[in-house]
């Protein structure tokens, strides 16, 4: 038996998804195999490994090439396409490359605890956690809106996404110390919650209203909420981020709008919804807005780094607003 490692795993991927060279159908089965085998950690007969260096053989100066001209795809790009029931075109991957190497090399994809791309080609894509995509998904409540490479609308009162995360269990995250946020596509003035989590509707809440009916945003992590400040729209990536017991700050495409002294008062129990608030398993306050992605993460992202690499991203798929 052999275990394919990891230069397998970026030549397979690289003959399966990019190469513009025709696989035989025995040849795409073989080179498919030792694929999966290098993504699992599992393994092929030894009769199958040989068998696919020979005939792989002539491919490996073109790889070369390609690697020295572009890099190899992340290893997270493996993991993340790996659930997907129908897989996108190779363009679309090498957006998703782009943006987690450009993350990575700012030192920032370590802290992010989740990503939701929600502006996809498919609709399978956007349920998946982009840094954790073997956890639970995130589930559709009475199936809101979809549209494809941009994102997910139509929220109501019995319509809304559970990211099926909760803030401090089973993470590092905690009242004191939290990040999340959503982008939205959408410019609108209204008694909504973009996403969020509460015990009740007055206690421990974790939300964010990006642009409520005065036109200000409203946010809080642990119970306690920024100083309402007026916002000129509600489009873009909106964030709310604690890093102490002390000071909660907003930010609108990673740049500060407002930072207030707020010590929390306790955590929220349940689930981030997006599109409403998650009030004890109840929808809460839904917006008419569409989101292209929603994230977690640890208050050490560079929120700015972060909101860039998505624009650029969703500049990439025809999202960005």
């Amino acid at each position: 038996m052999v275990y394919p490692n990891i230069n397998c795993l970026y030549f397979c991927y690289w003959m399966l998804n990019i190469s513009w060279q025709t696989l035989t159908p025995t040849r795409l089965a073989l080179i498919t195999a030792v694929y999966n085998a290098s993504l699992n950690g599992t393994s092929v007969t030894t009769i199958q490994f040989n068998n696919f260096t020979q005939v792989t053989a002539w491919r490996r100066p073109y790889f070369q090439v390609w690697v020295d001209n572009n890099g190899s795809p992340p290893l997270e790009s493996f993991q993340y396409f790996k659930y997907w029931s129908t897989q996108p075109s190779s363009t679309f991957k090498g957006y998703i490359d782009t943006f987690i190497n450009t993350l990575k090399s700012t030192n920032d994809w370590q802290y992010l605890k989740a990503v939701w791309l929600l502006g996809v080609p498919t609709l399978d894509g956007a349920v998946i956690n982009m840094c954790a995509p073997w956890v639970t998904q995130a589930t559709l409540i009475s199936t809101p809106t979809f549209t494809a490479n941009q994102g997910y609308g139509g929220f109501s009162a019995t319509k809304a996404i559970n990211l099926q995360f909760t803030l401090g269990l089973g993470n590092t995250l905690n009242q004191n110390y939290a990040e999340f946020g959503a982008y939205s596509r959408t410019n609108s003035a209204e008694d909504g919650i973009d996403i969020g989590s509460a015990n009740t509707a007055s206690a421990q809440k974790n939300e964010i209203w990006a642009k409520w009916t005065d036109n200000k945003i409203y946010a809080s992590i642990g119970g306690s909420a920024i100083t309402g400040t007026t916002v000129s729209n509600s489009k873009q990536l909106f964030t709310i981020k604690r890093t102490n017991s002390a000071n909660l700050q907003a930010l609108q495409q990673g740049v500060s709008i407002v930072t207030t002294n707020s010590a929390p008062t306790g955590i929220s129990l349940f689930s981030l919804y997006l599109g409403a608030s998650n009030v004890a398993n109840t929808i809460t306050k839904p917006t008419t807005r569409q989101y292209a992605l929603a994230y977690v993460a640890d208050p050490q992202l560079n929120s700015l780094n972060f909101a860039t690499a998505v624009q650029a991203l969703g500049t990439s798929i025809g999202w960005q607003v």
